[in-house]
C-alpha cells in the first residue's frame, strides 16, 4: 500500500424530477472482514452534494486507503421520500467502492442518480 491521501465527495438527483436532493444523509463506512464501520457522515447540500472536506467525522481520525472497499450509504427513504409522502423499492442506497492499489487518481466522487423505483451510479470526477 501506498501513503497516498484520497478523498472521497458524493452527489444525490432526483433523476424524474431532474433536480439535485438536499439534506439526504450520507453515510460513509469502510468495509472489512469483520464488519462496516461507520467513519463519517454529513447531509447534501442544496446542490444535493457532500463535499470531500465536510464530511463529520465519527472516529477520531481515519484516512482513505489503497486497497480497502468502503461504501456510502444514501439514506433515501427517512430523508426524501417518508418527507414527500411518495413509494419507493429502496429504503436506502448502499454504494460500494475500491480504491484500487494501482489507480493514479486521489479522489473518488459517487453519484447516484435516483427515482422512484430505480437508481444508477458511476465513477465521477
Amino acid at each position: 500500500m501506498t501513503d497516498q491521501i484520497y478523498t472521497v465527495s458524493c452527489h444525490i438527483l432526483n433523476s424524474h424530477e431532474g433536480k439535485p436532493l438536499e439534506k439526504i444523509t450520507c453515510e460513509l463506512h469502510e468495509l472489512g472482514l469483520d464488519g462496516s464501520y461507520n467513519l463519517a457522515s454529513q447531509e447534501t447540500d442544496k446542490d444535493g452534494r457532500v463535499g470531500k472536506d465536510l464530511w463529520k467525522i465519527k472516529k477520531e481520525k481515519f484516512v482513505l486507503s489503497a486497497g480497502k472497499t468502503y461504501m456510502i450509504r444514501f439514506q433515501t427513504k427517512k430523508c426524501y421520500y417518508d418527507i414527500i409522502k411518495e413509494n419507493t423499492l429502496y429504503p436506502y442506497i448502499d454504494i460500494p467502492f475500491l480504491i484500487a492499489e494501482n489507480d493514479s487518481r486521489t479522489h473518488y466522487h459517487i453519484p447516484l442518480l435516483l427515482n422512484n423505483f430505480g437508481y444508477t451510479t458511476y465513477r465521477g470526477s
